[in-house]
């Protein structure tokens, strides 16, 4: 995207192209869906065949059943997205859902069992996120 131009969204204004390589081994694709930067290492690890434990808070993108849900944080505002709603959090109590595939400038927002399973994994996410920075516990 083109910042200044309207089609700069909320959704695509955190949209980084990823490339993994491996010279010996051939990469099986990664399904579309949301993947974070919290996703990478472990995604490296698994390309690498790492078998031991390791503490990260993102998944392999070659992991079944991943979760389908990306958090970000930018000027006060939290964000969970899934594959077609995005909520948007002030970080108290005031959240907003929309479904961005229909309103891609998020103007009407939407309500729903998905929206608030949303905010409770959102909320969830910072709560453990927030844990494990105090307590240095990865």
């Amino acid at each position: 995207p083109v910042f200044g131009d309207d089609s700069v969204t909320r959704i695509n204004m955190y949209e980084i192209p990823v490339m993994l390589y491996h010279p010996t081994r051939e990469i099986a694709p990664a399904r579309a869906t949301v993947v974070q930067q919290i996703d990478l290492l472990p995604s490296v690890l698994d390309l690498l065949g790492y078998g031991k434990p390791f503490a990260a808070m993102g998944n392999s993108i070659w992991q079944e059943n991943r979760p389908e849900l990306g958090f970000q944080y930018l000027a006060g505002l939290f964000q969970a997205v899934s594959p077609e709603r995005i909520l948007v959090l002030d970080g108290h109590k005031s959240a907003s859902c929309y479904d961005y595939r229909l309103d891609p400038q998020l103007r009407s927002a939407v309500s729903g069992p998905e929206c608030r399973e949303m905010e409770k994994q959102l909320h969830s996410f910072i709560t453990v996120y927030r844990n494990r920075l105090l307590v240095n516990n990865w």
